[in-house]
């Protein structure tokens, strides 16, 4: 039977640890939690040998990024559940079962184990940092230990609303130029590839000095023949770095 390795906190607040033998997870929760021991989600961990790897909770393989328009739908739902007094795991059951996108029902139903398991909702989203960020987890945190979820709830759903729409609108304006820099280097690098040593085997045979701009596009075609590959990948990583300043700049304005 495999060996978890645990940690936790005793009826009087005192730090515990420990090693326990179950079948699954499950079975380490509820061990201890008949000891009176209330366990943390991230301090239990699957030994084997001299190692050790994090346990996997079901729905929590890879996972694919959630639309943040999805995470916005389900905080602005489970605000609304906890204002009307609705206990966290129904709430967060209910709307993992309904939602539709599967990357947040997978998550979602994975959240509602650790959190019946007597894990926080703050440990439970931790779990899924591809869907709950860690802006989004320290806000949980702070609404569960401040007692005002709810409201921490809505104002989450507000930023990320807006955060959303300022993405949408700086993608918007950089198509244009965006369109018209790939046109531009679209065409020049043509020229650069297959013009330009046409005309430099031509000027080879006049036997005469080149002017030094005409040296410095043919130094260009040269380089360019031989990096190609490796200049398209900067231009793209450029092109990614300036779509991620604008968005943060904006944000913060």
């Amino acid at each position: 039977m495999p060996v978890y390795v645990w940690e936790g906190k005793s009826a009087s607040g005192k730090t515990v640890k420990g090693e326990i033998e179950a079948a699954n997870v499950q079975q380490v929760y509820n061990t201890l939690k008949s000891q009176r021991i209330t366990p943390n989600a991230k301090k239990i961990v699957l030994k084997s040998g001299s190692l050790e790897r994090d346990i996997k909770i079901p729905g929590m393989g890879k996972m694919k990024k959630a639309k943040t328009k999805d995470v916005v739908i389900f905080t602005r739902q489970f605000a609304t559940m906890i204002d009307a007094g609705l206990p966290l795991v129904q709430g967060i059951d209910i709307l993992g079962r309904q939602h539709p996108s599967p990357v947040m029902k997978s998550a979602l139903m994975g959240v509602k184990d650790i959190v019946s398991t007597g894990g926080t909702l703050a440990e439970g989203l931790a779990k899924y940092p591809k869907v709950f960020d860690d802006l989004y987890v320290n806000m949980v945190a702070a609404g569960e230990t401040g007692g005002i979820l709810d409201i921490i709830l809505e104002r989450l759903s507000v930023y990320l609303e807006k955060m959303d729409k300022l993405k949408s609108q700086v993608k918007t304006a950089l198509i244009y130029p965006a369109v018209v820099v790939t046109a531009a280097v679209i065409v020049t690098s043509i020229l650069l590839i297959f013009v330009i040593p046409t005309f430099r085997e031509l000027f080879s045979g006049f036997g005469a000095s080149l002017p030094a701009a005409t040296r410095i596009v043919i130094a260009m075609s040269d380089a360019l023949r031989k990096y190609g590959f490796i200049v398209a990948v900067a231009l793209f990583i450029g092109f990614k770095l300036s779509i991620n300043f604008a968005v943060t700049v904006r944000g913060q304005q």
